[in-house]
This record gives C-alpha cells, structure tokens and sequence, in this order.
C-alpha cells in the first residue's frame, strides 16, 4: 500500500473517532432504592407487599382521598404491573424522611420528586432518569452594550468548542482529500499550502452546506470523505447548533 493511501486511512480514522466521541448530557433521577447491602430481602424473596414511601409534590406526587396519582405514581403503577407485585403506599413528610426510610431497611422504594446529589448516593441508589425539571435562575436585566455582548458570546469557551470541532473537523478532512487527490486532480494542487487550502475551501462548503461542485474529488477514496461529513451534520449539528443559538441569545437579551 502506498503512503498516501496509509495517511488516508489514518486521518479517516480520526475523523471517525473524533465524530463517535462527541459526550452525551446526563439527566437527574428522582426514583430511590436501597444500597445493594441495605435491600429488604423478605420483600425481594417473598410475595409480601412492596413498602413504596412517598410524599405529596404535584404534579409528580398528589394525594386524592386516600389514594394517591400523579406523574411519578403513573410510572411506578406500570412498574410494578410488569413485575407482577404488589405493594403499599407510606406517606411521609419531608424527602429527608423518604430517604431516611429507604436507608434504614423500613422502606422497598421511595418515589417523588426526588433530586439525585453525590452526598445522597452514598446511602442510597437512585434510578435511571426520567424527568429533566429545566430549572433556571432569573435575574434583572442590566444595560450592555450590544458589541460588548457580541464578543462576550463569540469569546465564550462553549462558542470556541464549536468553532474548534468543526474547524479540525474540515481540517482532518481536507488533509484526506488532498493526500489521494492531489497526483490526479488539479482542483487540488500538489504543492501543501495551496493544496490544502483548495481542499479545506472543499471540506468547508461540504459541512455547510452540499457543496457548490466548484471541486469534487475524482477518486474513489477521496469521495467517500464527503458522504461522510454529510452523516456527520444530520447526526451532529442538532446539538451544536442548539448551543450556538443559546449562546446567540444572550447577545440580544444581555
């Protein structure tokens, strides 16, 4: 194999991993079971009612009569269908008592509007996620200047990520295009500087938008990188661009 083509399965390579490894966000939890070593074992080996604590907190929690509905109340009902259980409501006071039952043994589950904190986990374990609150802090507006907000959001570290991937991005791609091109198309100049920057103009108008065929690679390697970064815009902008707007937003509103 010749050593261009080795470049360009290294630096496809990269592309690949650097495409795959962008992080997914976690989300709070408000489902509580015991530690492993704290499980009520007659209620996990034996037919007996599960001990569920709760406490009202609407819409999640609310108490109707005797009876209790709700959000979280919903989810559990479904659970415990599946598992073929029954089980018993306790109605407490505070979260701290929900918690307090769970840890001690007194108690299978607790259930409400329960946030997961590291100084919580250590006593007890808390479900998958299945509600993201969305809380946010609202302060009084202060008067900016419009260009100070501009470059406050352009010099934004999240702002410089953005820019940072989708330039090495282009960067990894136009270096591809340019080792398997460059002895056979003269869209792509052999000499580097110039070569690269025909092949980063190329992988530019690529992530952007479908290209406007000014430069298309002739070889059969040099096209497959454009398809490439077309399966990475459909499956990545979504959420880079739900960043760059948020932070646009706070331009306008300062």
């Amino acid at each position: 194999m010749r050593l261009p083509h080795r470049l360009f399965l290294i630096v496809l390579a990269g592309l690949v991993w650097l495409v795959g490894s962008y992080p997914l966000q976690a989300r709070p939890a408000d489902v509580v079971v015991p530690n492993a070593h704290q499980s009520r074992p007659q209620a996990q080996q034996s037919d007996e009612p599960l001990q569920v604590v709760t406490k009202v907190f609407e819409p999640f929690v609310i108490k109707d009569g005797d009876d209790f509905k709700g959000f979280s109340i919903d989810l559990w009902t479904e659970i415990v269908r599946r598992m073929g259980r029954q089980y018993e409501f306790i109605e407490v006071e505070t979260v701290d008592d929900q918690l307090a039952a769970v840890a001690q043994g007194k108690a299978d589950v607790a259930i409400a509007g329960i946030t997961m904190t590291s100084e919580r986990e250590h006593s007890v374990d808390f479900s998958y996620p299945y509600f993201k609150a969305g809380l946010q802090i609202m302060t009084r507006r202060e008067r900016s200047l419009p260009f100070v907000n501009l470059m406050t959001v352009i010099f934004n570290p999240a702002m410089l990520e953005i820019v940072g991937i989708f330039f090495l991005i282009m960067l990894i791609a136009a270096h591809a295009v340019w080792l398997v091109e460059r002895r056979n198309n003269p869209d792509f100049p052999q000499t580097y500087w110039r070569g690269i920057w025909e092949a980063l103009w190329w992988s530019a108008v690529t992530v952007t938008t479908v290209g406007y065929g000014d430069k298309t690679p002739s070889r059969l390697c040099g096209a497959h990188v454009g398809p490439i970064l077309d399966v990475r815009r459909t499956v990545f902008d979504r959420p880079f661009y739900g960043r760059y707007h948020r932070l646009a937003h706070l331009a306008t509103v300062g």
